[in-house]
């Protein structure tokens, strides 16, 4: 009988050692067992953050669109880029709180955005993932809802008549929204992990309820001007009061 070489016979052996350690724990190199991360406490005292936007430095007024599509008075369509009143406050800024852990009050009510006199109404509107977005055409005339998603399965839909449909985002990202029917027609859809957040009103005001009690960065997002950061200092079963402010580029 053939005696196998002494090589295939350490191998053969090392392969047979390889398989009892199968399904041991891992241990670190001192032989100890790893420690495992304990999970991040949920916070347990909540205060409000309230204030507003203001905008410094801007004097153009908005462009008017003209199109009769659905046959509308002059000056009905207005470019919603950027939109303040004479004191100057900023509309459709989306205010978040960074990194905001869990608070166990997830959004649940149903949020509208609107095909309305050739516009999308509102301009810019703020959901959690898995809170139910409805995406409505009021006017009689086609329209199309052209998400242009980059972590959210992408949508591009023809909605010739009145009618509704349905959405609940994945992940979280700010999407651009466009029809491509009508040009002009821009929207933006601010989507969060968390519901630590709001878009400024007509009167750049805001307010984010139920926010984790404790010193925050909070984020304000324009289209055009993008993100500035404050840090904010909760008071638990309290509100802070915080003024943001954009200065406009200068061109």
């Amino acid at each position: 009988m053939k005696r196998f070489p002494f090589a295939i016979a350490l191998c053969l052996a090392m392969l047979w050692t390889c398989g009892c350690d199968r399904g041991k724990s891992s241990s670190t190199s001192d032989g100890t067992q790893p420690k495992k991360k304990t999970p991040a406490a949920l916070p347990t005292e909540f205060g409000t953050i309230k204030g507003h936007v203001k905008l410094l430095g801007w004097d153009k007024k908005p462009a008017s669109i003209p199109d009769d599509c659905c046959k509308l008075g002059p000056n009905d369509l207005v470019d919603e880029t950027v939109v303040q009143d004479a004191q100057r406050n900023l509309r459709y800024v989306v205010l978040s709180i960074r990194d905001c852990p869990p608070t166990g009050g997830d959004r649940t009510e149903t949020v509208v955005l609107d095909q309305l006199k050739c516009r999308f109404s509102p301009h810019v509107v703020a959901v959690q993932v898995g809170q139910p977005l409805d995406v409505k055409n009021s006017d009689p005339t086609i329209h199309n809802v052209h998400m242009l998603t980059e972590k959210n399965p992408p949508v591009n839909v023809g909605m010739p008549r009145p009618e509704t449909r349905h959405y609940k985002m994945k992940e979280a990202e700010i999407i651009p929204v466009k029809c491509d029917v009508h040009p002009w027609m821009k929207s933006y859809i601010a989507v969060f992990e968390h519901p630590c957040f709001a878009v400024s009103a007509a009167d750049g005001t805001f307010e984010i309820k139920n926010a984790p009690a404790g010193q925050w960065t909070l984020v304000a997002w324009h289209e055009k001007f993008r993100e500035i950061e404050q840090t904010v200092n909760v008071p638990a079963n309290g509100t802070v009061v915080v003024e943001i402010t954009y200065q406009a580029p200068t061109e």
